[in-house]
């Protein structure tokens, strides 16, 4: 039975009638806003209580910044705020694990998924337009995912390239004990296509009570016999805060390349037990030959 129908049968009389015209003013408010709320879901999308202890590195922010996603909309996601993000522009950050789907996965790196979107086309920090392309890799870490990867601005014959790593903190904690790590890797020279990057996978070595983290990655593009090896020391862990640390980062290849910079990264997860505690970090290049890389993994 219809609204109408119902009006028409419960009209007795002046206080039943005004009833049916207060019954049928509310139903179609109730309607209205139903509406109203439908049309605010489908533009906005549904906001859900993330974290805000995201952090990160990143070896060149005006190729790409990371940070707390603050994107919340379609075409391009599902995107959600308060998540582990990375911004191209410097101000729109995209939630990584949005736009972590079967269509842009790529391989594996150390056993961890890597994915790869081309053409992002925006605004760059200092005006104009610049086409990026991403790379990540997504370390699942004790519920609190990690990212590393590169990011580039591609030219005509070098490339911009720019590496970083960002993640959810919360409740990380800086192992007790020594602790190995199985980590891969993403490295680029200015020659490296966006599109095949040198998968690097090796070993980081952490010494308990803040001494040094050391260790080796090497591997090799697509198609490619040329080998390429990073290496890295830190003992500095405290210049950028708790549960990080900074030191230096060396680089070689099998064709004769090499170069020697600095590194940086910090710890994720709990650090209680094994699989709980993940590292990830950026390297970079000061002199020699231009190199930028990305490491992450767990133990």
């Amino acid at each position: 039975m219809n609204l109408s129908s119902q009006c028409q049968q419960w009209q007795r009389g002046d206080i039943q009638q005004t009833s049916c015209a207060m019954h049928t003013f509310l139903g179609a408010l109730t309607m209205r806003k139903t509406l109203i709320a439908a049309a605010m879901l489908a533009t906005f999308g549904v906001t859900q209580a993330q974290t805000t202890n995201v952090d990160g590195g990143t070896t060149a922010s005006s190729i790409i910044s990371v940070g707390i996603s603050n994107v919340n909309a379609q075409p391009f996601g599902p995107h959600k705020p308060g998540y582990p993000g990375v911004s191209p522009d410097g101000s729109n950050y995209i939630d990584l694990d949005g736009i972590s789907t079967s269509s842009r996965f790529v391989d594996t790196v150390a056993g961890f998924n890597h994915y790869y979107l081309p053409g992002y086309t925006h605004t760059a920090p200092g005006g104009g337009t610049v086409t990026t392309h991403i790379n990540w890799v997504r370390i699942p870490s004790a519920g609190e995912d990690v990212y590393f990867g590169l990011a580039t601005n591609p030219g005509s014959s070098s490339h911009n390239h720019a590496a970083y790593h960002v993640g959810d903190r919360t409740g990380y904690a800086v192992p007790a004990s020594n602790t190995s790590y199985s980590v891969g890797g993403l490295l680029a020279t200015p020659g490296t296509a966006a599109n095949d990057p040198v998968i690097l996978t090796g070993t980081l070595s952490y010494v308990a009570s803040y001494v040094s983290v050391t260790g080796t990655l090497s591997g090799t593009n697509t198609g490619s016999s040329t080998v390429h090896t990073l290496g890295i020391s830190a003992t500095d862990f405290s210049s950028n805060g708790p549960g990080t640390f900074n030191g230096t980062s060396t680089y070689s290849s099998s064709a004769g390349a090499s170069g020697s910079g600095v590194s940086s990264g910090h710890f994720y997860g709990n650090g209680v037990g094994a699989g709980n505690s993940t590292i990830a970090g950026i390297a970079n290049s000061t002199s020699g030959d231009a190199y930028v890389a990305s490491f992450g993994g767990k133990n």
